[in-house]
């Protein structure tokens, strides 16, 4: 039987912003969201430090499908270069979780760069999702309504 492929961003899918505005104010509860129970920084070649935030939780039983062989991990982010440090982070096995490796040179289309062929990698809207006019960025892509790459 074949393994389903995860593709993983980190900012706004593991990586929790709790205290960013504006925000409903049941964003994090208990009822919405995992416990965030998770907090390091993360310090980057460039001198740059990141505080980063996470459920244990989810992270935990991402890692167990990965060992498991239930699932295929990748990372599939703008973190890619430093994707061993969110994998020692969050304590998991960086042999058995992948990385895309990719450029994003434009806003909204990102471009494959992995061998055998160089593929184009275009984020896909939902229907109910609005086009905003001025804003977009793969900043908030997630925002948009973002939800696969074609």
């Amino acid at each position: 039987m074949a393994r389903a492929i995860v593709y993983t961003d980190f900012d706004g899918v593991l990586n929790a912003f709790p205290e960013a505005e504006p925000k409903p104010s049941d964003l994090y509860s208990p009822e919405r969201a995992f416990r965030l129970d998770g907090e390091a920084t993360v310090h980057v070649g460039s001198g740059a430090a990141y505080r980063i935030r996470w459920s244990s939780e989810l992270t935990d039983a991402l890692h167990e499908l990965a060992c498991t062989g239930a699932i295929e991990l990748q990372w599939l982010s703008t973190w890619q270069p430093y994707t061993a440090l969110l994998n020692e982070r969050l304590g998991w096995n960086a042999q058995i979780i992948g990385t895309v490796q990719c450029r994003l040179p434009i806003p909204g289309c990102a471009t494959a760069n992995t061998a055998p062929s160089h593929a184009v990698w275009k984020w896909k809207r939902t229907e109910a999702t609005p086009r905003r006019s001025s804003g977009s960025t793969m900043r908030n892509a997630h925002a948009r309504g973002v939800t696969s790459c074609v």
